[in-house]
């Protein structure tokens, strides 16, 4: 069993080791293999401080639920507005944007 542990140390070590890094303009470090999941959504924007807190810890990218029945809340009607924000303040700050759609708040497995 040490033995494994020992193995999976060091392999950890060597994949981090080598994984190619991002420099971005900002100076920060960035891994393509390091996101952080809700940085900033659509429902909840985030501040500088978080963002510069994420890129210190050298995320590369922001993952975060968008809800279907926020974009749409009438039939026909739709609004990106609040989606668009998010999405470009990540980019701002040099992190790709990796937003997923659910079907509405609350959703969980079976439906409402």
């Amino acid at each position: 069993m040490n033995r494994l542990r020992l193995v999976c140390f060091f392999t950890l070590l060597l994949i981090l080791t080598t994984a190619p890094h991002v420099h971005a303009q900002s100076g920060y470090i960035r891994s393509p293999y390091l996101g952080i999941t809700f940085i900033s959504s659509a429902e909840q924007p985030a501040n500088e401080t978080r963002y510069r807190n994420a890129l210190l810890l050298g995320a590369g990218w922001n993952r975060y639920p968008f809800y279907w029945d926020h974009v749409e809340a009438t039939a026909g009607n739709y609004d990106w507005h609040a989606l668009d924000r998010v999405v470009t303040d990540d980019i701002r700050h040099g992190l790709r944007p990796t937003p997923f759609c659910w079907a509405f708040r609350g959703m969980r497995g079976g439906g409402r």
